[in-house]
This record gives C-alpha cells, sequence and structure tokens, in this order.
C-alpha cells in the first residue's frame, strides 16, 4: 500500500482509473464481437495501427478484428455534466480462406474483409449489441468503413480495412457516492 497523499483537488491514480470507462468500454466492445463472430479473432488494440507493422508479415493473423479508442473528447453538456466521445476503430485483416471444411469454397480477401466490415457495421445498428452491455454509453454515431491496405499487402494476399464510429460515454469521471464502497471496486456503468 502505497503512503502517498494526494493533495486537496487532486486525484490519484487509483481514483482515476476507477471513474475511467474507457478501456472497460473498449473490452466490452471486444467481448461482443467476439462473441458475435465466434470464428473470428477480436483483440483490443492499444490504438492506431502501424503501416510498418501492416506490411511486416506475421504481425495479425486473418481473419481477425482488432478493437481500437483512436481518439478522446471532453464534451460539456449545458447541465456542466462532462461526457467523453470515444472514436473507435475496428480494423479488419482478412486474407484469401477457404471457408466451409475441405468442400468449402475459397473466398478472395476482400469479400471476406467486405464480410466482415459490414458485420460490424450491422452490430452498431443493434440496439441488443451497440451498448455493448455497458449503460450511460449513447448509440453509435457515423459509422463507416473504408480500405486501409497497400498493393503490397494486396498481393500477398492480405487486405486491412477499418470501420470506425463513435460512442459518447455519459458522465465519464463522476463517481457516485451513493454506491458507497472503494473506488476500485466501483463500476457503476455495468448494467445489472
Amino acid at each position: 500500500m502505497s503512503d502517498y497523499e494526494p493533495a486537496p483537488g487532486t486525484l490519484s491514480l487509483a481514483e482515476l482509473l476507477a471513474c475511467s470507462r474507457v478501456a472497460y468500454t473498449r473490452d466490452q466492445v471486444v467481448a461482443a464481437l467476439a462473441a458475435r463472430f465466434p470464428e473470428v479473432q477480436v483483440k483490443a488494440h492499444p490504438g492506431k495501427l502501424d503501416m510498418a507493422d501492416v506490411l511486416k508479415e506475421g504481425t495479425f493473423t486473418a481473419p481477425s478484428i482488432h478493437i481500437a479508442v483512436a481518439r478522446l473528447k471532453n464534451e460539456e453538456r449545458t447541465s456542466g455534466a462532462q461526457d467523453l466521445t470515444l472514436h473507435f476503430r475496428a480494423y479488419v485483416v482478412a486474407e484469401n480462406r477457404q471457408i466451409g471444411g475441405a468442400a468449402g469454397l475459397t473466398y478472395k480477401a476482400d469479400e471476406i474483409g467486405y464480410a466482415l466490415m459490414v458485420g460490424v457495421l450491422d452490430a452498431l445498428e443493434r440496439e441488443e449489441v451497440a451498448r455493448w452491455g455497458c449503460r450511460d454509453v449513447s448509440f453509435p454515431e457515423d459509422a463507416q468503413g473504408e480500405p486501409l491496405f497497400t498493393m503490397k499487402t494486396f498481393e500477398r494476399g492480405a487486405v486491412y480495412y477499418v470501420v470506425t464510429w463513435r460512442q459518447t460515454l455519459l458522465r465519464e469521471g463522476v463517481v457516485l457516492p451513493h454506491l458507497g464502497g472503494p473506488f476500485a471496486a466501483q463500476r457503476p456503468w455495468v448494467q445489472p
């Protein structure tokens, strides 16, 4: 246990972590999409996709979806409450692949990539999925998909796409005092 006592008006790292829902919400997106697409590897990604990683073989497995929060923006409501808008990216990785076992068909990487993008966009439109099991999270806005790959990766049979959207965490950073208990145990944004 630390002897650190924060000065009045400051927050400890434990308090900041207890108030932040960013990583938790990203992880909930990962869990929801992994459950929705069991044949696809869905993982958290720390941020922006680096093209050097894309060009290096073996960095990403296909088919996969990598979920990142690429940007955060404070939004103040007229009431004075602070919301936090998260700009999500779902990096889709696909390669030429046979689907359906030995008797299955071989699909091109771009066909699989488009299908996965459509699947993510569809999930973002579904009320029962797109709140990710959280409360005080807005419905997704401005969802769209686009290619991200280079001709070099395409020639190797791999494609990269990105689906972007934004969602707002309402009252981010607010610890609700009526819940009581230590900061680390407070997760008021999880639906019961």
